[in-house]
C-alpha cells in the first residue's frame, strides 16, 4: 500500500521535473534570441511548476512519514534504499527503483540545463556591460583639455 503511494509521489515529482526541464530548454532558446517578453512568460510558468513541486514534495514527505510509522522506523531514516529493502514484491520493487532512477535523471538533466542558462545569462550581461563601456565617452575624447595651436590655426587661418 505505502510502496505504491511512494512510487506515485516519486512519479509525480519526476513529471514536474521533466516539465521544468522542458521549460529550461525553451528558456535557453529564448535567452539566445533575447526575447524578454517570452522569458517573462517562461518564468511565470516555472513559478507555477515550483508551487506544484513543493506540494508534491510535501505529499511525498507525508507518505514517507506514514510509511515510517507503519514500519516502526525513525522518520529521518526513511530513504528510498530503506524502502526498497523492505519491499517483498519484486515487480513493485523494480517499479519503485525505476521511479527513483527516473527522478534522479530528471533532476540531473534539469540542473545541467539551468547551469547552461546561467552561463548564457552571465555571458549576455558581460556583453551588455562591455557594450556600455564602449559607448561611454572617455575624458580625453570629450575635448575638455587644451587644443593645440595647430588645430586653432587650421580652423581660422584660411586665406580668401
Amino acid at each position: 500500500m505505502y510502496h505504491t503511494a511512494i512510487r506515485e509521489s516519486i512519479d509525480k515529482l519526476s513529471a514536474i521535473h521533466r516539465q521544468l526541464y522542458d521549460l529550461a530548454v525553451e528558456k535557453t532558446d529564448v535567452i539566445k534570441t533575447g526575447e524578454i517578453a517570452q522569458l517573462q512568460k517562461i518564468t511565470l510558468s516555472e513559478q507555477k511548476l515550483m508551487q506544484q513541486l513543493n506540494k508534491a514534495e510535501e505529499q511525498r514527505m507525508l507518505t514517507a512519514k506514514s510509511y515510517a510509522k507503519a514500519n516502526h522506523l525513525p522518520e529521518n531514516e526513511v530513504t528510498i534504499t530503506a524502502i526498497l529493502e523492505s519491499v517483498k514484491d519484486e515487480a513493485e520493487k523494480n517499479a519503485l527503483e525505476q521511479a527513483a532512477i527516473d527522478l534522479s535523471k530528471n533532476i540531473l538533466a534539469l540542473r545541467e540545463q539551468e547551469q547552461l542558462n546561467q552561463s548564457l545569462i552571465r555571458q549576455s550581461l558581460k556583453f551588455i556591460n562591455m557594450s556600455m563601456e564602449m559607448m561611454r565617452p572617455t575624458l580625453s575624447s570629450m575635448n575638455y583639455g587644451k587644443q593645440s595651436k595647430e588645430t586653432k590655426n587650421a580652423m581660422f587661418d584660411s586665406k580668401a
